[in-house]
Parts: structure tokens; C-alpha cells; sequence
């Protein structure tokens, strides 16, 4: 009585498949490894990436929230930090000077959660600009040790 190499069972002697899982009879199981995953690529930008130092996304939301723009610009997003630069005061000051003729709190409570916001803007982009770096880092180190 011939064995199922796959499952084990026994079928009839003149069986060409399994009756329990339709392998073929007297087939060897061939084990298929798979191949081992090649190194990770490492680019210069990587590696430049990987050497950086992570930022602080609450010291970029204080320096967010003390002038806008400077929190983005030490997370390391010089783009979008400098547009910030010159567009925030052509808000905020309007809003305090607004607030200070009319002495009426809404242009403060706007101010306020306009700060919140570009603050909040900041520690993100501190909390995606450390990612990719850590990414970069743990790519150079399995390229260092494949």
C-alpha cells in the first residue's frame, strides 16, 4: 500500500493520485525556499538622511508658536518654514492690531487657534522628517550588515 507523500494517508496499490488530497502518488515533496531578500538599496540621500539628528517635535511647536515659520524651518522643511516666515505676520498682525482698536477677544481666539494650528503643523512635520531619517537609518543598517 503506497503512502501519500503530501498527507500521510494510504491509498490502493495501483493509485496515481491521493483519494484523500489528489497529490500524485510516489511524487518526493520538494521543499521550495524561498530566496532571502536582497540588500536594501542605500542612495547618498539616504545615507545623508541617516547621519542627521531627530528633532524635537515639541521644541517645534514652541518655536512654531513663538514666530511662524521657525518650527517648520528647524524640523528641517526650509520650504514651507519660510513661506510661513513672511505670510504670518501679514496675519497676525492685522488680527492684534484688530484686537487692540476694538478691543473685542474674537481676533485674539482667532489668533490663538491660528497659532495652535502652524504650532501643530510644526511638531508633524518634526514627527515625518524623524521618520524618514529613522527609516534611512535602519535601511543603512541592514545594508551594513547583509
Amino acid at each position: 500500500m503506497p503512502y501519500c507523500t503530501y498527507c500521510g494517508v494510504a491509498n490502493i496499490a495501483d493509485a496515481k493520485f491521493c483519494k484523500s488530497c489528489a497529490a500524485r502518488i510516489g511524487v518526493p515533496i520538494i521543499n521550495v525556499v524561498a530566496p532571502a531578500a536582497p540588500a536594501p538599496v542605500v542612495t547618498q540621500a539616504m545615507a545623508a538622511a541617516a547621519r542627521l539628528p531627530l528633532k524635537s517635535p515639541v521644541g517645534a511647536a514652541l518655536l512654531g508658536w513663538l514666530w511662524p515659520g521657525l518650527g517648520h524651518l528647524y524640523a528641517g522643511r526650509p520650504g514651507s518654514g519660510a513661506a510661513l516666515i513672511v505670510v504670518g505676520p501679514l496675519i497676525y498682525y492685522p488680527l492684534l492690531l484688530i484686537a487692540a482698536f476694538t478691543l473685542d477677544p474674537l481676533p485674539l481666539i482667532v489668533l490663538f487657534v491660528i497659532a495652535l494650528a502652524v504650532a501643530h503643523g510644526a511638531a508633524n512635520s518634526a514627527r515625518e522628517v524623524n521618520a524618514i531619517r529613522t527609516n534611512a537609518r535602519a535601511a543603512v543598517r541592514a545594508a551594513r550588515s547583509a
